[in-house]
């Protein structure tokens, strides 16, 4: 238990702790209030989407090397998710989309 307890605080303290810098880093008016979009943070944010998209393309590819239908089904599945990913910008959808694409994929594929 004390593992899973390290590793969930660990996990946190990783996400948590660059934003808190990014936060602070902020310098705005002595009126205004800090928030992430007024940080170097807030330029970064329409980065996330396509970034989540890469990172599941990549862990999704390089397991499934060896099988030719597995790199079918992500190829196939890669279309749809990136199509919406540049579309619409939603982390969400772009990630429920690729799921059920890669899904609907593997029932054919």
């Amino acid at each position: 238990m004390l593992l899973f307890l390290s590793v969930g605080i660990g996990n946190y303290l990783m996400r948590f702790l660059p934003l808190l810098w990014a936060l602070r880093g902020a310098e705005t008016e002595p009126g205004e209030p800090r928030d992430a979009a007024s940080t170097k943070l807030g330029g970064l944010l329409p980065f996330v989407g396509m970034s989540v998209v890469g990172a599941l393309l990549v862990t999704s590819v390089f397991p499934e090397v060896e099988d030719t239908a597995g790199a079918v089904r992500t190829a196939t599945a890669l279309l749809p998710t990136l199509a919406v990913a540049m579309r619409f910008g939603n982390l969400g959808l772009t990630v429920l989309v690729g799921v059920s694409a890669f899904w609907l994929v593997s029932l054919l594929v």
